[in-house]
Protein backbone atom coordinates (compact mmCIF):
# COMPACT_ATOMS: atom_id res chain seq x y z
CA UNK A 1 0.00 0.00 0.00
CA UNK A 2 1.28 3.33 -0.48
CA UNK A 3 1.01 5.76 2.22
CA UNK A 4 1.60 9.55 1.61
CA UNK A 5 0.98 12.46 3.99
CA UNK A 6 -2.10 14.27 3.89
CA UNK A 7 -0.40 17.27 1.80
CA UNK A 8 0.06 15.49 -0.91
CA UNK A 9 -3.21 14.55 -1.36
CA UNK A 10 -4.91 16.30 -5.01
CA UNK A 11 -7.83 14.67 -5.61
CA UNK A 12 -9.06 15.45 -9.00
CA UNK A 13 -11.21 13.88 -11.48
CA UNK A 14 -9.73 14.78 -14.62
CA UNK A 15 -12.10 14.29 -17.84
CA UNK A 16 -11.34 11.80 -19.96
CA UNK A 17 -11.75 13.57 -23.46
CA UNK A 18 -8.90 16.26 -21.99
CA UNK A 19 -6.90 13.27 -23.35
CA UNK A 20 -8.19 11.83 -26.08
CA UNK A 21 -9.30 15.32 -27.42
CA UNK A 22 -5.32 16.54 -26.88
CA UNK A 23 -2.95 15.91 -30.10
CA UNK A 24 -3.50 13.47 -32.59
CA UNK A 25 -5.43 10.40 -31.34
CA UNK A 26 -6.61 7.65 -33.70
CA UNK A 27 -10.39 6.51 -33.10
CA UNK A 28 -9.25 3.50 -31.70
CA UNK A 29 -7.71 4.73 -29.11
CA UNK A 30 -10.24 6.61 -28.35
CA UNK A 31 -12.32 3.93 -27.98
CA UNK A 32 -9.98 2.59 -25.72
CA UNK A 33 -10.27 5.70 -23.48
CA UNK A 34 -14.21 5.73 -23.43
CA UNK A 35 -14.88 1.66 -22.82
CA UNK A 36 -11.67 0.88 -20.95
CA UNK A 37 -11.15 3.87 -18.34
CA UNK A 38 -14.11 4.20 -16.47
CA UNK A 39 -12.55 7.94 -14.19
CA UNK A 40 -8.97 9.44 -14.17
CA UNK A 41 -8.47 11.28 -10.91
CA UNK A 42 -5.36 12.77 -10.28
CA UNK A 43 -4.58 12.15 -6.62
CA UNK A 44 -1.66 13.04 -5.36
CA UNK A 45 1.40 15.59 -6.26
CA UNK A 46 4.79 14.79 -4.39
CA UNK A 47 6.98 18.23 -4.93
CA UNK A 48 8.60 20.93 -2.60
CA UNK A 49 5.13 22.51 -1.91
CA UNK A 50 3.87 19.01 -1.02
CA UNK A 51 6.60 17.30 1.24
CA UNK A 52 9.93 18.60 2.93
CA UNK A 53 11.87 16.66 -0.28
CA UNK A 54 13.54 19.34 -2.74
CA UNK A 55 13.22 19.39 -6.40
CA UNK A 56 15.75 17.08 -8.20
CA UNK A 57 17.71 18.12 -11.46
CA UNK A 58 15.23 15.77 -13.87
CA UNK A 59 12.47 15.60 -12.13
CA UNK A 60 10.36 18.97 -10.91
CA UNK A 61 7.28 16.44 -9.31
CA UNK A 62 5.42 13.80 -9.65
CA UNK A 63 1.74 13.47 -10.18
CA UNK A 64 -0.15 10.30 -9.08
CA UNK A 65 -2.96 9.39 -11.65
CA UNK A 66 -5.28 6.74 -10.56
CA UNK A 67 -7.09 4.98 -13.44
CA UNK A 68 -10.58 3.06 -12.46
CA UNK A 69 -10.50 0.24 -15.23
CA UNK A 70 -13.54 -1.73 -17.14
CA UNK A 71 -11.29 -4.23 -18.19
CA UNK A 72 -7.68 -5.49 -17.15
CA UNK A 73 -5.43 -4.60 -20.35
CA UNK A 74 -3.49 -1.72 -20.25
CA UNK A 75 -2.50 -0.26 -22.99
CA UNK A 76 0.83 1.29 -23.00
CA UNK A 77 -0.04 3.68 -25.91
CA UNK A 78 -3.06 5.00 -23.19
CA UNK A 79 -0.81 5.86 -20.88
CA UNK A 80 1.27 7.25 -23.30
CA UNK A 81 -1.54 9.63 -24.27
CA UNK A 82 -1.52 10.87 -20.40
CA UNK A 83 2.03 11.11 -20.40
CA UNK A 84 2.65 12.99 -23.44
CA UNK A 85 -0.01 15.34 -22.30
CA UNK A 86 1.50 16.21 -19.20
CA UNK A 87 4.74 18.02 -18.49
CA UNK A 88 5.70 16.00 -15.38
CA UNK A 89 6.88 12.43 -14.42
CA UNK A 90 3.35 10.07 -13.16
CA UNK A 91 3.05 7.23 -11.37
CA UNK A 92 -0.09 5.25 -12.84
CA UNK A 93 -2.15 3.12 -10.39
CA UNK A 94 -4.57 1.11 -12.26
CA UNK A 95 -7.57 -0.49 -10.24
CA UNK A 96 -9.63 -2.92 -11.55
CA UNK A 97 -11.93 -5.39 -9.44
CA UNK A 98 -10.45 -5.05 -6.32
CA UNK A 99 -6.59 -5.23 -7.60
CA UNK A 100 -3.94 -2.78 -8.69
CA UNK A 101 -0.97 -2.39 -10.72
CA UNK A 102 1.29 0.16 -11.02
CA UNK A 103 3.02 1.15 -13.81
CA UNK A 104 5.62 4.19 -14.63
CA UNK A 105 7.86 5.39 -17.47
CA UNK A 106 11.29 6.02 -18.01
CA UNK A 107 10.46 9.68 -19.23
CA UNK A 108 12.61 12.78 -20.06
CA UNK A 109 10.39 15.93 -19.53
CA UNK A 110 12.02 19.78 -20.92
CA UNK A 111 10.40 22.16 -22.23
CA UNK A 112 10.82 21.82 -25.96
CA UNK A 113 9.24 17.86 -25.26
CA UNK A 114 8.04 15.08 -23.30
CA UNK A 115 9.89 11.79 -24.20
CA UNK A 116 8.57 8.55 -23.11
CA UNK A 117 11.47 5.97 -23.55
CA UNK A 118 10.03 3.28 -21.79
CA UNK A 119 7.54 1.98 -19.39
CA UNK A 120 7.78 -0.45 -16.25
CA UNK A 121 4.70 -2.00 -14.52
CA UNK A 122 4.08 -4.61 -11.22
CA UNK A 123 1.56 -7.41 -11.78
CA UNK A 124 -1.65 -7.56 -10.62
CA UNK A 125 -2.22 -7.47 -7.31
CA UNK A 126 -4.43 -7.34 -4.24
CA UNK A 127 -5.10 -3.86 -3.75
CA UNK A 128 -3.23 -4.46 0.58
CA UNK A 129 -0.40 -6.19 -1.58
CA UNK A 130 1.11 -3.48 -3.59
CA UNK A 131 4.11 -1.75 -1.78
CA UNK A 132 5.90 0.79 -2.71
CA UNK A 133 7.87 3.01 -0.75
CA UNK A 134 8.67 6.50 -0.74
CA UNK A 135 12.56 6.56 -0.52
CA UNK A 136 14.48 9.73 -1.31
CA UNK A 137 15.04 13.00 -0.08
CA UNK A 138 14.22 14.74 -3.81
CA UNK A 139 11.94 14.23 -6.58
CA UNK A 140 14.94 12.55 -8.34
CA UNK A 141 15.69 9.92 -5.81
CA UNK A 142 12.04 9.33 -5.58
CA UNK A 143 11.17 8.79 -8.81
CA UNK A 144 14.22 6.57 -9.50
CA UNK A 145 13.31 4.53 -6.76
CA UNK A 146 9.63 3.94 -7.45
CA UNK A 147 10.88 3.07 -11.33
CA UNK A 148 13.38 0.22 -9.43
CA UNK A 149 11.04 -0.76 -7.45
CA UNK A 150 8.43 -1.39 -9.59
CA UNK A 151 10.39 -2.70 -12.52
CA UNK A 152 11.60 -5.32 -9.72
CA UNK A 153 14.57 -7.86 -11.30
CA UNK A 154 17.68 -6.60 -12.09
CA UNK A 155 16.82 -2.99 -12.37
CA UNK A 156 15.73 -3.16 -8.17
CA UNK A 157 18.93 -4.35 -7.60
CA UNK A 158 21.51 -2.74 -8.95
CA UNK A 159 21.74 0.67 -6.96
CA UNK A 160 25.80 0.90 -8.35
CA UNK A 161 24.36 2.68 -11.23
CA UNK A 162 22.69 5.91 -12.39
CA UNK A 163 19.23 4.86 -13.59
CA UNK A 164 19.98 5.66 -16.90
CA UNK A 165 22.91 3.23 -16.83
CA UNK A 166 20.79 0.48 -15.01
CA UNK A 167 18.02 0.66 -17.46
CA UNK A 168 20.70 0.97 -20.81
CA UNK A 169 22.31 -2.23 -19.08
CA UNK A 170 19.23 -4.01 -18.79
CA UNK A 171 18.08 -3.23 -22.27
CA UNK A 172 21.40 -4.68 -23.58
CA UNK A 173 20.84 -8.15 -20.86
CA UNK A 174 17.14 -8.45 -22.10
CA UNK A 175 18.58 -8.04 -26.24
CA UNK A 176 21.52 -10.77 -25.41
CA UNK A 177 19.08 -13.14 -23.85
CA UNK A 178 16.72 -12.71 -26.73
CA UNK A 179 19.60 -13.37 -29.42
CA UNK A 180 20.48 -16.60 -26.59
CA UNK A 181 17.23 -17.77 -27.02
CA UNK A 182 17.08 -17.65 -30.95
CA UNK A 183 20.49 -19.70 -30.70
CA UNK A 184 18.96 -22.51 -28.88
CA UNK A 185 16.40 -22.87 -31.10
CA UNK A 186 18.87 -23.15 -34.19
CA UNK A 187 20.88 -25.71 -32.56
CA UNK A 188 17.85 -27.62 -32.10
CA UNK A 189 16.97 -27.26 -35.46
CA UNK A 190 19.94 -27.65 -37.26
CA UNK A 191 20.95 -31.47 -38.52
CA UNK A 192 24.70 -30.43 -39.69
CA UNK A 193 26.98 -31.31 -36.31
CA UNK A 194 29.58 -29.10 -37.29
CA UNK A 195 27.37 -25.93 -37.79
CA UNK A 196 25.59 -27.14 -34.23
CA UNK A 197 28.96 -26.73 -33.07
CA UNK A 198 29.34 -23.06 -34.61
CA UNK A 199 25.65 -22.14 -32.86
CA UNK A 200 27.14 -23.64 -29.98
CA UNK A 201 30.50 -21.28 -29.98
CA UNK A 202 28.13 -18.13 -30.99
CA UNK A 203 25.86 -18.97 -27.82
CA UNK A 204 28.13 -19.03 -25.21
CA UNK A 205 30.48 -15.88 -26.57
CA UNK A 206 26.67 -14.06 -26.03
CA UNK A 207 25.99 -15.84 -23.21
CA UNK A 208 29.85 -14.97 -21.44
CA UNK A 209 28.85 -11.14 -22.58
CA UNK A 210 24.99 -11.91 -20.90
CA UNK A 211 26.89 -12.88 -17.49
CA UNK A 212 29.71 -10.08 -17.30
CA UNK A 213 26.37 -7.27 -17.32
Amino acid sequence: MLVLPDTTHFGKVIPKKKFYEYGSVTPSLKRLFIDGVEQIRWSYKIAPSTMNITEGKEVAEIEILELSMRESIAPTELLKVIDQAIPYHILFLLHWEGKVQAWMAYKSVTNQSVQVKQYFHTVWMEEDDLSLRVKGLSTDAIYENWVRQIAGGELAKDTDHSLDKSIAIESKRQQLKKEMEKLKKKVRKEKQYNRQVELREQYMTIKKQWEAL
